[in-house]
């Protein structure tokens, strides 16, 4: 299995998803075992902290201090 993260590992994660909502997966265990290596990576999607209208204004505008990369 890829490192839990990566590309690889996320294409294997939606190819085994697939897999059993058709019906053809013969390995719930090894599914079960891909869904918990990536719960981390959900949470940390979950976690993010979204855009505010201060940041979409200046991405809109094109005018970026360098507060916004710091």
């Amino acid at each position: 299995m890829a490192e839990p993260g990566t590309l690889e590992s996320f294409q294997a994660l939606y190819a085994n998803l697939s897999a059993l909502s058709e019906k053809r997966l013969p390995n719930l265990d090894r599914l079960g075992a891909e869904l918990d290596a990536h719960v981390a990576y959900f949470q940390a999607l979950l976690d993010k902290k979204a855009r505010n209208a201060q940041s979409r204004q200046s991405l809109a505008t094109g005018s970026y201090g360098l507060q916004s990369f710091l």
